[in-house]
């Protein structure tokens, strides 16, 4: 998508103008300093934005409205959120046991949290599409299986080019996946 003429990038970010100083260079491209929870910075870099991909892991309650506010404030229709996957107890033996052990449990925090932003986003006005993801890995394959709401997942990890490959496809044709919570995993062997 960067090398893509047509496209724009607003990259938003804590310490963007160093984390993600080679993207700054290209001419389609605006780096943002900033946290979800400064609304000035927060609503102008949402300012004239056709669509919102979100990479993120809740910290605080209020991130996810905030974000949502935003979004409706700035007429921001579409939106693509990167979450965890067993939201909804969708994992089968024996990476359930290993993603609970991970995330303190289904019951603790951090579960609670990622599953109250789901259904924030699910419910908001925008066309969300909520991305349920495993680890992620460094591998060269661009080959993923979606799995829908509701389906129980394997949770073999995905590789970061199959994720991105995904969501630069979701750019291109926004009604993929529109009002759509979908699991990614890797593919089995």
């Amino acid at each position: 998508m960067i090398n893509d003429p047509d496209v724009t990038l607003t990259l938003f970010a804590h310490n963007a103008q160093e984390r993600l100083r080679e993207y700054g260079k290209h001419d389609n491209v605006q780096l943002v300093d900033g946290d979800f929870l400064d609304k000035d910075v927060r609503d102008k870099a949402m300012n004239g934005q056709d669509m919102v991909v979100l990479a993120y892991m809740p910290m605080k309650d209020p991130e996810a409205q905030t974000i949502v506010d935003a979004m409706e404030k700035a007429s921001v229709k579409r939106c693509v959120i990167t979450g965890a996957f067993g939201i909804f107890d969708e994992l089968e033996e024996p990476m359930r046991s290993k993603q609970e052990k991970l995330a303190h449990g289904y019951d603790g925090l951090l579960y609670k949290q990622l599953k109250k932003d789901a259904k924030l986003f699910d419910e908001s006005s925008g066309d969300d599409t909520y991305l349920r993801m495993p680890w992620l890995n460094d591998d060269d394959t661009e080959k993923l299986e979606v799995v829908p709401k509701g389906t129980m997942m394997h949770g073999a990890g995905v590789s970061r080019k199959a994720v991105a490959k995904l969501i630069a496809e979701i750019v291109a044709d926004p009604s993929k996946f529109a009002n759509a919570n979908i699991g990614l995993q890797g593919m089995q062997d």
